[in-house]
């Protein structure tokens, strides 16, 4: 990958990690509260739920909580 000369900053780049991290973060997060809510409807800890990335659930979940 080719750096466009005005990105090399390093703040730049630091910013830009930082944000990425964050976003990662974030969507781990939302993941894990979805799981939770599953278990509690469940009720029980010993079903596995998998659930995509870019789940319809996952995405409609994040709408209704914010």
């Amino acid at each position: 990958m080719k750096a466009i000369k005005k990105h090399t900053d390093t703040s730049v780049w630091i910013q830009l990690s930082e944000k990425i991290k964050d976003a990662d973060e974030t969507k781990k997060r939302e993941a894990n509260e979805l799981q939770e809510e599953i278990y509690m409807i469940l009720g029980t800890k010993d079903l596995k739920v998998t659930i995509p990335k870019n789940s319809k659930a996952l995405n409609s979940f994040r709408q209704s909580v914010h």
